[in-house]
């Protein structure tokens, strides 16, 4: 790749007390292959030691750019801003405890100058487990197959979440479609008033916005790239998880976040691809009632796990959503989606065992992916 062929790439990072975690992503940017990046970063009115530790690579380095509002405005207004000052023609957000392979830039552009019509370039996902502040090991991975996907690919997986949808949200885009993405989220997420309180609440923290972010870019494209030389590392703990099963106490609980898996899905796809509203009904109703049936069966059918009138209220609100047909179709399925992921979970949990060992996770512990033999993070 000569010199004319080097567009900026804005690496856009925004966070809320990162002071412990933000040295790897901007160690494993800086120390990218690809040299005509810049780091945009836009501090949430942090209260600990951020600034501080960003001052140190200002001065050593002027592609990194640091910004800090002056109270808390959440994660989506404040990647807007960075969007705003990022001069890049491509871009890219991770988080503050996330980082990239050493490559990722340079294969991410490569791409995209192969492939000027693609919507992304979509990259592999490893998941790490912390062992110590600076110590990891494999926990998992999510990636496609590299080659190049029709949209009408990713309309179809969308709806089932999870290895289908995680990777995207991680992918290189252009500045103008994630500024789109995200002004279409917040318009129609976070600030829509006839929509749960709470669920505007989790939305303005950017929860569920995988499901609908690259949904909408794709919305201006024929298709995108899936490179698996791209490697994007994240690490898994329950801050990630703003909704997730270790926090859900009830019946109600597990039947509302299903609940808002389906708006989150139903208003993009409403908006951008209608036709493909009544299968996202049918997969998220049936899987939402086999989860909550999983999880009463898991508490010892417990009386007080069902919640009654609260579970209630919330199915009401969720199925007039639903054509009656729809309904019927929906409970119908509903214990083929049990046996379906009862199967699939013992099939998934033998693999692990048998695949995933000390031995074979060695092959994330390279200069590459930024670890040394021991799983440490070293530049």
């Amino acid at each position: 790749m000569n010199k004319t062929e080097q567009p900026l790439v804005s690496i856009c990072v925004t966070f809320f007390n990162a002071g412990k975690l933000i040295r790897r992503i901007l160690d494993s940017s800086l120390n990218q292959t690809y040299q005509n990046i810049e780091i945009i970063i836009v501090d949430d009115a942090s209260v600990d030691d951020s600034e501080k530790i960003i001052s140190e690579y200002i001065v050593r380095d002027k592609r990194v750019k640091y910004f800090r509002n002056t109270k808390r405005i959440f994660i989506i207004e404040s990647l807007l801003k960075a969007l705003e000052l990022a001069k890049g023609e491509f871009v890219i957000w991770p988080g503050a405890d996330d980082w990239l392979s050493r490559d990722f830039i340079a294969n991410g552009v490569r791409n995209f100058l192969k492939h000027p019509d693609a919507a992304g370039i979509v990259p592999k996902l490893i998941s790490l487990r912390g062992v110590d502040r600076d110590k990891f090991e494999f926990f998992n991975e999510v990636e496609f197959p590299s080659k190049i996907y029709p949209a009408k690919w990713f309309l179809r997986k969308m709806h089932k979440g999870g290895r289908f949808i995680n990777p995207t949200l991680y992918s290189l885009v252009r500045k103008e479609d994630m500024v789109s993405a995200l002004k279409y989220f917040l318009k129609n997420y976070c600030d829509d008033p006839s929509l749960p309180e709470e669920f505007r609440k989790f939305a303005s923290r950017a929860y569920g916005i995988d499901f609908m972010y690259f949904t909408e870019i794709l919305s201006r494209y024929n298709n995108f790239v899936s490179d698996n030389s791209l490697v994007f590392i994240k690490l898994e703990h329950s801050e990630n998880m703003t909704f997730g099963f270790e926090k859900r106490k009830s019946m109600a609980e597990f039947i509302k976040a299903g609940y808002y898996d389906f708006l989150y899905c139903r208003r993009i796809c409403a908006d951008k691809f209608p036709s493909h509203v009544r299968r996202i009904k049918v997969y998220l109703g049936s899987e939402t009632l086999s989860t909550a049936f999983i999880y009463f069966l898991r508490s010892g059918f417990r009386p007080s796990f069902l919640d009654v009138r609260e579970s209630k209220k919330i199915i009401f609100e969720y199925f007039s959503y639903f054509s009656f047909s729809e309904v019927i179709i929906t409970i119908l399925l509903t214990p083929l989606r049990k046996i379906y992921r009862s199967i699939s979970f013992i099939i998934r949990a033998l693999v692990r065992r048998v695949f995933i060992t000390e031995k074979n996770q060695s092959f994330i512990l390279t200069k590459e992916y930024f670890l040394d033999k021991n799983g440490n993070f070293t530049i």
